[in-house]
């Protein structure tokens, strides 16, 4: 988006924000997009996004999120839909601290086809896809010297009405040493399922791919 003129309007209360832009734009014309957001109470934070153009593609999109201090989980959803083409998008997230340093995260995404916007000249395998990832994340530092970072994770996007799979990871990447040495690790198996035959759900070997990629770092002290 290169806007050549634009305005716009924000306001904030106590627990409720809304913005409203309106834009002139080369590539998509007249822009009306704005947010409406709102918390209820600390930690719950609920949200309304529209986006408006000339061109169609016209965008309704709500998402809430809720931290409950007690058990130490963010969980956030999103709801978004395209009006135009009628596709839609889901997305669901927890994110879990299970003892201080340790924690994961999980994340689910469906998206239809022509979701994204008519202008993403970069649209690999990107909609009409579901996706799911989750990874484990540890880090500790023991008496001021040693330092450790450790995340293991795995992901998977299959084609949303068939099943396929596009691409999947499994891998870890991680930090390790003394202070001010440390040791840098990656470490990633991948199937790279959209360079294959996904009219006839079939998987080459080829397309497999294993990576490692080792990294050295001192810290300088400021």
């Amino acid at each position: 988006m290169e806007p050549n003129v634009g305005v716009k309007f924000y306001s904030i209360m106590d627990r409720s924000s809304f913005s409203i832009w309106y834009v002139e734009d080369d590539s998509l014309r007249d822009v009306t997009f704005s947010r409406f957001t709102y918390s209820p109470f600390t930690g719950m934070n609920l949200g309304v996004f529209l986006n408006i153009n000339r061109i169609g593609y016209n965008v309704f999109s709500s998402d809430f999120s809720y931290y409950l201090k007690n058990i130490k989980t963010n969980f956030s959803f999103q709801y978004s839909r395209r009006f135009d083409l009628l596709s839609e998008l889901f997305e669901a997230e927890v994110n879990k601290e299970v003892v201080r340093g340790f924690g994961y995260y999980i994340l689910y995404r469906e998206v239809d086809s022509s979701f994204i916007s008519p202008l993403n000249y970069v649209n690999l395998y990107f909609d009409g896809v579901r996706k799911f990832y989750v990874s484990f994340n540890y880090k500790g530092f023991y008496k001021e010297r040693f330092y450790v970072v450790f995340r293991p994770y795995f992901i998977t996007l299959n084609i949303k009405y068939n099943d396929f799979l596009m691409h999947q990871d499994f891998g870890f990447n991680g930090v390790l040493g003394f202070v001010p040495y440390f040791l840098l690790i990656d470490y990633k198996s991948s199937i790279l399922g959209y360079l294959s035959d996904a009219v006839n759900l079939e998987i080459i070997d080829d397309i497999r791919l294993n990576t490692v990629s080792l990294g050295f770092l001192y810290q300088v002290s400021a």
